[in-house]
């Protein structure tokens, strides 16, 4: 995911997934559509941008991040993206925190979220189209709501557009599922690897040390270069 105070449109539209957009949009107008593209390659920026304008101005389109750090920082570059206020055009709704109004057609939601949605508004009249992204991420609530769109399309929406788009996922399994869905593959670029070991003695002895030592280090990588740092970490539990 991009740093939303860095990226511009410019950056946004050379992403891997640019170069197959229009194949995207043009296969969710005859059926559901499978997209695979590794992380980074643009597939959250670019994707549910094009499928609602590319709908009528009445429409909306419901995009499912299963994580809600992730869908309040997705919404927040969507709508940085689209030069409008987060809560306008584009807006979130996670559990116990919304951020939408009546202008608001591009939802950001979690899984419960859209799930609850999906039980209260069982024909998602004014829905467009539902993106299910980081399908990888497979849970049981996830597979139901993908269950019920399908279902939904096949009884009264067969105009509803469904896509499912991952990084990882095994693309054959889900098209079939979805009736011979349309799968659309963004390949990534390949970037220069420079691998860097501490010297001898810089290493923490003491796990106590370790945060210290992981302060140190990233201070000499921000020092030896002009671009962002990014910092992987181990979880907790």
């Amino acid at each position: 995911m991009m740093d939303p105070g860095s990226f511009s449109l410019t950056a946004v539209d050379a992403l891997p997934v640019g170069t197959v957009l229009s194949e995207i949009v043009e296969a969710s107008r005859a059926g559901p559509v499978v997209v695979a593209a590794p992380p980074g390659s643009g597939k959250t920026m670019l994707v549910p941008p094009a499928i609602l304008d590319d709908l009528s101005s009445e429409e909306s389109v419901l995009l499912l991040q299963p994580r809600r750090l992730a869908a309040r920082s997705v919404a927040s570059q969507l709508a940085r993206l689209r030069q409008g206020r987060l809560g306008g055009e584009v807006g979130y709704q996670v559990r116990f925190d919304t951020k939408v109004s009546q202008e608001t057609r591009l939802f950001v939601q979690t899984t419960g979220v859209l799930l609850r949605r999906l039980l209260d508004d069982v024909s998602l009249e004014t829905v467009g189209g539902v993106i299910l992204d980081e399908f990888h991420e497979r849970t049981t609530e996830m597979d139901l709501i993908l269950g019920m769109l399908i279902r939904l399309r096949q009884t009264v929406r067969p105009d509803l557009r469904i896509l499912v788009m991952s990084a990882t996922l095994e693309t054959e399994p889900v098209a079939a599922r979805l009736g011979g869905a349309a799968v659309i593959t963004a390949t990534g670029r390949p970037f220069p690897v420079d691998v860097r070991y501490l010297k001898r003695g810089r290493s923490p002895t003491h796990p106590r040390d370790l945060p210290a030592a992981v302060e140190r280090t990233i201070s000499d990588a921000l020092r030896s270069t002009d671009g962002h740092v990014l910092v992987f970490l181990p979880g907790v539990g």
